[in-house]
């Protein structure tokens, strides 16, 4: 072998090296063919983007492994590229010929971008700038890449060299030279934004002008199109940084900054990369290949595309945005799947797990096991053990290389930095020697075309840097084992692919259902590939130092401890558990430093563990009897007897006092703490973090405003989120100081009260009422136990009226189906005072509005702060008392003596309720000599009801029964910005300016009959049996006063949730089908699904609609009944008449309460229609 060694060039080394990239091109078209052709076969482009369509998925990939499977397709690659690191590229020099090496590493650079190999990419993208620095794309990859992974040094290494030798303009290629000079002057200034916080505002300045400027570019080019992803993608960042402002400018919106990145970005890939996206048209990988710097162009602008959707669908997915985050995901598996490539499909694989691993609504759990089913597809041991799948194999042993040192070839001086020996390496062999080796061993399997269904044999072991840490004889993983003794693909893959590793245990995790074992085993093994990556990393930077772990690997990690966290608290983890507990306080510690290393990125996590912790600190029993949570009382009072009676004659020791002072001081610094933090990070929606922190402050703010922000602060964060995408503005979404949002609540009018039923982060219920009037009133109603019966309860009333509303399809029976319809009516009938009672209990009459005091209602109420002090000096608040008044200006005196005892109560002031309880008589005597109040007309209550007890109909509870105006709103910040939308309160509506949508399916015959009949005589315009071209349903709800739609459900499928929230709406929208504003709770923290959602984010004054499923010939009547009520004039009446108990109602919400009376069903049907807005009244 010496003597041949001898006549080996570089230059054939370096041919065979380029045909085994090529035959790994052709392995992959292979790939992509056949998996086309199911692509082709499966899906429609419906298909491709919708959430439910997994199963189709399933068999796409199942399809796709069984294919992978034939060849050893990263065999290729791997060999090319250590032959070229290690052997090759040293040895080139900076003669006038090296240009005409640089083919290789920029195909060796667009397969890592492709498999999202990235320091390799990096490192190859390093060697050909070396190579042809005027080259300017590679340098332009190199800055951007820096920056996607979080690499200061890198970046800084890159701007240094743009630095010396700056691009010049020549006419022939000046807008590469534009793109990089933008390009350098961009990763400058966010380099400086991480690394100086005292420059932090003048490069976020720079960074929003950068942006706004290439975001006002039009003209549709590569260049434009990549500046403006990378430009939207950093300004996304800025909002992270804690308490951060810039003078005269306000930052964009995270998530409308990424959606512009993935939209650009996506244009660079489809265009680029001809049909990725479209299902019926190939990929043609032999074009795209022909041209190097072209298909390093194609697989860099599919990573990032691929990245930058990731992104995206994480940060939906942290605000609750699920179906848009499932969406934003499974375009990204399309794209995967297509174009064959294994790492990507696992990382799409693994955020669509996720995304349904943290919903609880049914259809996404269905589509949860599916993605289980996927996994294993994947990683089955079973299936990769055979040759249908990915073929695993045990590897021979490396065989034993004969060493001879008879050639040399001096090396000459290079930036490329040595590699440290390792056992598999001798010192003293020749460079000439190494590359005759490597050269042999490709031309001798170059000269075996192995047949397509076998794997090519196998490089010696001495080119590949083994993964002995990812040896995995103790992993509690399920899933195929990942071993260096495993040939499979995925081994393959994984052992020299950190990131395709850190996928795979992401996997793992999730498909152990985030066990215990399974996060401790995540972070075992993020600690082994930190260390393997950094050899990567350390090669890039040419310099020996401890890099900072990968970005994106610390972000999952993160993501997925933070997962594993809420599971724990949600299953009621036991901390007495010490193996638990240790376990806890571990991944806390790794979370928090992990974080660290990638501050920006890893922000939402950070915070979310960080007040997870704060609420263990403050964790303790209510003192107050109704809040007791039946399932724990045992427990707590066997503690509480332990004690205080453990010994026997126990007295109150110093110790024990220096306990609770201690206590005291824990819970103050980190009630302060919290305070602070969300001062410094208000803007941020995220939920794992908002919803508990926002919900903890609510529950121990001292002060009532900040307390009732808080509170307010932790609902519809899905929502402000979106309404925040769509303007691409952070200002007026959030409140930060309680000042502003005590101004707000006392700017609303005197007759609105607001009520907000709130679920803090351990499930238990609290109440919320703001007048302008008074400070808010915060109380605690229920445990967590009481609300889950109750959605147990309504649940229960819900799938029988589901399924009685079906008989009339299986029987002509009309007695039959009346008496059982009739029996479930009577159901919730009993249900509602019995939800009162044991959710609201005493606190009942509080949800009432309030009334304003005249001088004299004020005199009373400081009478009652007189006969509440206490010993020690403690009273009512002034605004307690004042709700006392005006309570008991609408309640007998044992309903009111059980509010005064409830506050008493919760106040600390018991002893007093008697005291308090005895002034009812004056009060009363008070009311009847000329009353306390200044309010003469309607006063409304306005409803914020927790998603989890949505369908329950609010509205018709006993305590409401003399109080009609009663309507929902979605949170405060709706109705402030509603305010400020309409000048003028009640919104008048003219009824003839109306439109109207009646059954589009074309399949509700006698409902077609009865509306068709009834508003002809109204004159309105309306389209019957067919669907609505969306741009007429888009006109009628922006110019017409009132629109109706009468059909199946919210007449979402028929004009599309774009064509609501993506619109100004003026119209009242009444929408009478089933469950048209029924929300579908998707978990923790959550806003759920629905119409109204879209309605609120277009501004639409008010909706109204149904809970629940109705039957036609029921809602006909009662929508007939509402628009006599309300919108008809007396000469068009047809069910009420004219007589004086049925005059004509011009308020909307009571119309709807007298309209409940004409049903036969009052609470199946009437109490299911419920209005979400401001009150609205008909012009007569």
């Amino acid at each position: 072998m010496s003597k041949k060694a001898a006549s080996i060039s570089k230059r054939d080394v370096y041919r065979n090296c380029l045909e085994y990239v090529r035959r790994y091109l052709v392995d992959l078209a292979l790939v992509q063919e056949e998996v086309f052709a199911n692509l082709k076969e499966e899906f429609k482009p419906e298909h491709v983007c919708e959430p439910t369509a997994s199963p189709k998925y399933l068999t796409a990939i199942t399809k796709f492994t069984s294919v992978h499977n034939r060849t050893k397709i990263y065999n290729s690659i791997k060999k090319c590229y250590h032959v070229w690191k290690d052997k090759l590229q040293p040895v080139i020099g900076d003669g006038g010929m090296k240009n005409s090496y640089a083919e290789l590493p920029l195909r060796l650079a667009a397969c890592f971008f492709l498999n999202g190999d990235y320091y390799k990419a990096l490192l190859c993208l390093r060697h050909s700038i070396h190579l042809e620095p005027k080259s300017l794309y590679p340098r332009i990859l190199a800055l951007r890449w820096s920056v996607y992974l979080g690499e200061w040094e890198m970046a800084e290494m890159a701007l240094a060299f743009e630095k010396a030798k700056p691009p010049q303009k020549n006419g022939v290629d000046d807008h590469l030279v534009e793109q990089l000079m933008f390009m350098t002057e961009m990763v400058r200034a966010y380099v400086d934004f991480n690394r100086d916080q005292r420059s932090r505002a003048v490069s976020a300045k720079t960074i929003l002008t950068m942006t706004e400027k290439t975001n006002a570019e039009e003209r549709p080019t590569f260049p434009i199109f990549e500046t403006q992803a990378f430009a939207n993608w950093v300004a996304a960042h800025l909002p992270k940084v804690a308490g951060f402002r810039v003078e005269n400018l306000e930052l964009f919106d995270t998530f409308n900054c990424l959606h512009r990145a993935v939209l650009k970005a996506e244009s660079v890939m489809k265009n680029r990369i001809q049909g990725i996206q479209k299902e019926d048209v190939p990929l043609d990988l032999k074009k795209m290949a022909s041209d190097p710097l072209d298909f390093l162009k194609a697989c860099a602008s599919f990573a990032e595309s691929c990245e930058v959707r990731r992104d995206y669908a994480i940060e939906l997915l942290s605000v609750g945005m699920i179906r848009d985050a499932a969406a934003v995901s499974q375009l990204g598996l399309w794209c995967a799947v297509k174009a064959g490539v294994l790492f990507r499909i696992l990382q799409f694989v693994n955020i669509n797990t996720l995304i349904r691993a943290c919903v609880v609504q049914q259809e996404f759990k269905k589509d949860h096991r599916t993605c289980m089913d996927i996994m294993r597809t994947i990683y089955s041991s079973d299936t990769l053990s055979s040759k249908t799948s990915l073929g695993c194999t045990k590897k021979k042993p490396p065989e034993m290389l004969e060493f001879v040192d008879n050639i040399d070839l001096p090396i000459p001086c290079t930036s490329t930095p040595i590699r440290s020996k390792s056992p598999g390496r001798v010192s003293h062999k020749s460079v000439a020697l190494s590359l005759a080796e490597s050269f042999e061993e490709l031309r001798l399997e170059s000269a075996k075309t192995p047949p397509r269904c076998k794997s090519p044999g196998r490089i010696t072991s001495k080119f590949i840097d083994s993964f002995h840490e990812l040896t995995l004889s103790e992993t509690i993983c399920s899933l195929h084992e990942i071993s260096e003794d495993c040939e499979c693909n995925t081994c393959d893959l994984c052992s020299s692919n950190y990131n395709a590793a850190f996928e795979y245990w992401m996997s793992s995790f999730l498909y152990e259902s985030m066990s215990n074992e399974a996060i401790e085993c995540l972070e075992k093994q993020f600690q082994i590939l930190r260390a393997r990556v950094a050899v990567e990393q350390r090669a890039v930077l040419g310099k020996r130092v401890k890099p900072r772990p990968p970005s994106i690997m610390c972000e999952t990690f993160a993501m997925c401890a933070v997962r594993w966290l809420r599971s724990l608290e949600d299953g009621g983890w036991d901390p007495d558990n010490s193996a638990v507990k240790a376990l806890r306080e571990q991944i806390i510690a790794s979370t928090l430093k992990i974080c660290g290393y990638s501050s920006v990125r890893t922000i939402y996590y950070r915070l979310a563990v960080s007040q997870l912790e704060r609420i263990r600190k403050v964790l303790r029993p209510s003192p107050h009897d109704w809040m007791t949570d039946p399932s724990l009382t045992n427990r707590v009072m066997s503690t509480v007897a332990q004690y205080l009676f453990s010994p026997i004659c126990r007295t109150t020791s110093t110790s024990d006092n220096e306990d609770s002072a201690e206590q005291k001081k824990i819970e103050e610094a980190a009630i302060a703490e919290a305070t602070g933090e969300y001062a410094s990070y208000s803007n941020l929606l995220c939920r794992d973090w908002r919803y508990p922190m926002c919900t903890f402050l609510g529950e121990h703010s001292k002060c009532p405003w900040e307390a009732a922000m808080m509170w307010s602060e932790s609902t519809l964060l899905t929502t402000r989120q979106h309404s925040r995408l769509l303007l691409g503005k952070m200002s007026g979404f959030t409140f930060s100081h309680s000042t502003l949002f005590k101004k707000m609540v006392e700017k609303l009018p005197t007759d609105f009260t607001i009520v907000q039923l709130a679920m803090s982060h351990d499930g238990s219920l609290h109440l919320i009422k703001m007048h302008k009037d008074r400070e808010p009133i915060v109380m605690p109603l229920a445990p967590k136990t009481k609300v889950e019966s109750v959605k147990s309860m309504m649940d229960k009333i819900i799938e029988d009226n589901t399924r009685t509303s079906s008989l009339g399809k299986v029987t002509k029976d009309a007695k039959a189906f009346w008496a059982a319809r009739r029996s479930v009516d009577g159901d919730l009938k009993n249900l509602i005072p019995r939800v009162q009672d044991i959710l609201l209990g005493a606190a009942a009459p509080l949800v009432l509005p309030s009334l304003c005091l005249n001088k004299k209602g004020l005199m009373m109420a400081k009478c009652l702060v007189s006969a509440s002090q206490s010993p020690d000096g403690s009273t009512l608040s002034l605004s307690y008392a004042k709700e006392l008044v005006s309570l008991a200006t609408k309640l007998e005196r044992a309903e009111w003596a059980r509010v005064v005892e409830r506050i008493c109560d919760f106040i600390g002031l018991s002893s007093r309720k008697e005291a308090v309880q005895e002034l009812y008589s004056k009060i009363r005597v008070a009311v009847a000599n000329g009353g306390l109040t200044t309010d003469s007309g309607p006063c409304y209550t306005f409803m914020i009801i927790c998603p989890d007890l949505t369908t329950f109909p609010w509205e018709v509870i006993p305590v409401f029964r003399n109080s009609p105006y009663v309507a929902r709103i979605p949170a405060v910040h709706t109705l402030f910005q509603t305010l400020r939308m309409k000048k003028k309160v009640p919104v008048a509506v003219n009824a003839s300016n109306a439109f109207y949508i009646l059954d589009p399916d074309n399949n509700l015959g006698d409902t077609q009959r009865r509306i068709t009949d009834y508003v002809s005589k109204f004159g309105w315009n309306g389209v019957v049996g067919k669907v609505p071209d969306p741009d007429v349903v888009k006109e009628a709800l922006r110019v017409r006063d009132v629109f109706f739609y009468m059909g199946h459900g919210s007449g979402s499928r028929y004009f599309s949730r774009r064509v609501i929230s993506e619109n100004v709406i003026n119209a009242v929208s009444v929408l009478m089908g089933c469950g048209s504003v029924k929300l579908t709770p998707y978990g923790w923290g959550m806003d759920g699904k629905s119409a109204v959602y879209d309605y609120t984010v277009a501004q639409c004054p008010s909706v109204v609609g149904c809970l629940w499923t109705v039957t036609d010939g029921e809602i006909d009547r009662y929508f007939m009944a509402l628009v006599d009520l309300c919108f008809s004039s007396d000469g068009n009446r047809t069910l009420t008449g004219t007589d004086g108990g049925d005059s004509r109602l011009r308020v909307l919400v009571e119309a709807m309460h007298r309209a409940r009376a004409r049903c036969k069903l009052p609470y199946l049907t009437g109490a299911s229609v419920v209005s979400y807005g401001i009150p609205v009244i008909a012009l007569e």
